[in-house]
């Protein structure tokens, strides 16, 4: 699992946010499903009384590196970056031609 994907699950766990996003970045239910078995396994994350997926400390403090937990503001928080649209960054003097002509 890549950090990018880690960072995106805490933080949907923590705003309680849908994991139908997932859905339309490409994954699947049981992809989804197992990532979120794997950062249960990992101490990110546990199951409350109440049926929850709720963060351990281990979680939050993950989270925090990459995204101020209590403060959140701004464009670029409610604005998903689309990772399946990154591509990786080109030399200064290269030429980029078109696939088709």
């Amino acid at each position: 699992m890549t950090k990018n994907i880690l960072i995106l699950l805490l933080r949907y766990i923590f705003e309680n946010g849908p994991m139908e996003i997932l859905i339309n970045q490409g994954y699947t239910y049981s992809q989804i499903v197992l990532l979120l078995n794997e950062i249960q396994t990992n101490g990110y994350c546990e199951l409350s009384e109440d049926g929850k997926l709720v963060l351990t400390a281990k979680g939050i403090s993950t989270l925090s590196e990459r995204y101020d937990v209590r403060k959140p503001s701004g464009a670029a928080e409610w604005i998903k970056p689309q990772m399946k649209y990154r591509v990786p960054p080109v030399g200064k003097y290269d030429i980029i031609l078109p696939k088709k002509v």
